[in-house]
């Protein structure tokens, strides 16, 4: 049997790919080494070493990273550290007098004369001040504004690019006042005017405005007020408080509308008056060189009172439903102020005149103490400060009694001339000597006997001489003067 050869064997595809493997890799080595002797007679192959790659990569992106991490502490803790100087340094800056000086060059610049800011306090988010005061030159209608408590809500970037802006500037209380009067000299203001401020809205929640002069009795006093810029000028909306005009009292202020500009006022609406007792509005345009100056009055659902007085108010009550009149006046002066009104209510009652006490007693009829007037109604008011008037008066209630004429109240003294008007068709329940001297006097018209009367005394206890028609004293004879050079019988036959 013969011997099987080595070289023979078979192999499987495994182990041949095995076998070219390590081929590979002992070629690979005898490039990359050397076939050296040990002193022991046997060789072996010396391979040079070779750095791994991979290992390379890495130490390159620690390396990377260590840079990174440096750099991103040294940025956390210089960013905010330049950050904090640049705002301290700017604290500093809206802080220091030189500011101060530009802000009121700012406020300069803007048409006021001068402004003063006292406690000013600037953060990132806000600004506030104790006290702001501006003043105006002479030729300006505007003498003095003065803001309490004022606070300002900033947009972020304002504090950083020194643009004020925001949405609402607001005050606690303040004081304007408005005038012409002469030497208002200011002194001149000093610094480098800032970007104009940029506010949407500014409030005052009581402010009192003073015409004339500083504690003038014609004012407006704890209004609640809101001012809008606007193109060329600004909106001023008011809302409460009261308006007080010598002679007039205090008118309750239920909302206004005033449009500004350069050379005028637009009272778009002014309502004075309580909300259920009507109301008074005023409307029109006020023009800055304009002398006298006029405005329309149209009072709706109104008692008498609120527009002739209380005083005159107590005789003749009744109520406006909706009336067009002329406010006219001449410029801080509240003595010229003058209301011209053409009145043509539904009803007139008249009370406490002392020829109604008379026709009480001549009708035997007690309606006669305050009779109510509605079938002619019609009479024109006229009043100026302290004085005013009923004009034209034509007032008839058919078969109760009638008043023609004019009448008059000075503060408090009443005067005025009258007639009234007696039912023709009535009975007279006097005697017949006192009815033969009033029928002599009167003269008979619309239904009417007509007798003039004239009015005396004053608001609280007013008089007439209506009495006199119905007394038994004689009538008062006329008495001739005698012409020179007239004999006695024809003194007598004249």
């Amino acid at each position: 049997m013969s011997q099987s050869n080595p070289d023979n064997r078979s192999y499987s595809v495994d182990e041949m790919l095995d076998k070219l493997r390590d081929g590979e890799r002992t070629k690979s080595a005898r490039e990359d080494g050397e076939i050296v002797t040990r002193s022991d007679g046997s060789q072996a192959l010396r391979v040079r070493k070779r750095k791994r790659r991979s290992k390379q990569k890495k130490d390159e992106i620690a390396k990377r990273k260590k840079v990174v991490g440096r750099v991103r502490l040294i940025a956390l803790i210089a960013v905010p550290l330049l950050l904090c100087i640049g705002l301290l340094l700017l604290l500093a800056r809206y802080h220091s007098s030189g500011f101060a000086g530009d802000l009121r060059a700012t406020v300069s610049e803007m048409g006021a004369g001068t402004a003063t800011f006292k406690q000013l306090h600037v953060l990132p988010t806000s600004v506030s001040a104790r006290t702001v005061t501006s003043k105006w030159p002479e030729g300006s209608f505007l003498e003095e504004v003065r803001l309490d408590a004022v606070k300002a809500d900033l947009k972020w970037y304002s504090f950083l690019t020194g643009q004020w802006s925001g949405e609402l500037v607001r005050a606690e209380k303040g004081l304007v006042t408005f005038s012409q009067s002469e030497g208002r000299q200011l002194p001149r203001v000093d610094g480098e005017a800032l970007a104009e401020p940029d506010f949407a809205r500014f409030r005052c929640d009581y402010l009192s405005a003073f015409f004339g002069k500083k504690n003038s009795n014609f004012r407006i006093s704890g209004t609640s007020a809101v001012m809008k810029p606007r193109l060329g000028g600004a909106e001023f909306l008011l809302e409460g408080g009261e308006l007080v005009l010598p002679g007039w009292g205090q008118l309750p202020i239920q909302r206004a509308t005033l449009l500004t500009g350069s050379d005028r006022v637009e009272v778009v609406s002014f309502r004075l008056g309580d909300e259920p007792s009507g109301q008074v509005v005023l409307s029109g345009a006020l023009l800055k060189d304009e002398g006298e100056k006029t405005l329309n009055l149209t009072v709706n659902e109104t008692p008498f009172s609120s527009v002739i007085g209380r005083n005159l108010g107590q005789l003749v009550m009744g109520r406006f439903e909706e009336e067009m009149g002329l406010l006219t006046f001449d410029s801080w002066n509240y003595d010229s102020h003058q209301v011209h009104l053409e009145a043509n209510p539904s009803y007139v009652t008249l009370a406490q005149f002392e020829f109604l006490e008379e026709l009480r007693e001549i009708f035997q009829e007690v309606n006669y103490k305050s009779p109510e007037i509605s079938s002619a109604c019609q009479f024109t008011v006229h009043r100026s400060g302290q004085t005013v008037e009923l004009r034209d008066i034509d007032l008839r209630e058919t078969g109760v009694v009638g008043l023609r004429g004019n009448l008059k109240i000075d503060g408090q003294r009443l005067s005025g001339d009258l007639e009234v008007g007696l039912p023709t068709h009535k009975k007279l329940r006097i005697p017949n000597s006192q009815k033969l001297r009033f029928e002599r006097a009167c003269k008979k018209l619309d239904g009417f006997d007509w007798v003039p009367v004239k009015l005396g005394g004053t608001v609280s206890s007013p008089s007439d001489d209506f009495g006199t028609y119905f007394t038994d004293a004689p009538e008062p004879v006329e008495t001739r003067q005698p012409v020179d050079g007239e004999s006695l019988f024809d003194q007598l036959t004249r």
